[in-house]
């Protein structure tokens, strides 16, 4: 299902997403990703976003941090270049402390 082309994006991913991690800090804890098929077969880029409790507090600043993070990802990574969709999940910190879900933890 993933060819060697979709492989190699990675290495231009990941500096992509470690550096608006950094820019988008304390308010986003992690950001993970991964290239798989979507709904209808497609492959996507999916992110997945931990953000604080603080930036996740209310609505208003939930809804700002999020679009921040569209932002910042998406101008940097060119998903279309990429003929990849990109998929944006979010989950607050006590979201993910009561979930647990291994492939949100943040490191």
């Amino acid at each position: 299902m993933f060819d060697a082309e979709t492989i190699a994006m990675k290495p231009q991913i990941d500096p992509i997403v470690t550096e608006a991690l950094k820019e988008l800090s304390p308010s986003v804890r992690h950001i993970r990703y991964e290239i798989r098929p979507d709904g209808s077969g497609d492959l996507a880029l999916f992110f997945r976003v931990v953000l604080s409790d603080k930036a996740s507090r209310t609505r208003a600043s939930r809804l700002s941090v999020m679009g921040r993070v569209r932002d910042q990802i998406c101008r940097r990574v060119f998903v279309p270049d990429l003929g990849l969709f990109p998929v944006f999940l979010f989950r607050s910190e006590s979201e993910q402390a009561k979930m647990k879900d291994p492939a949100w933890a943040i490191n």
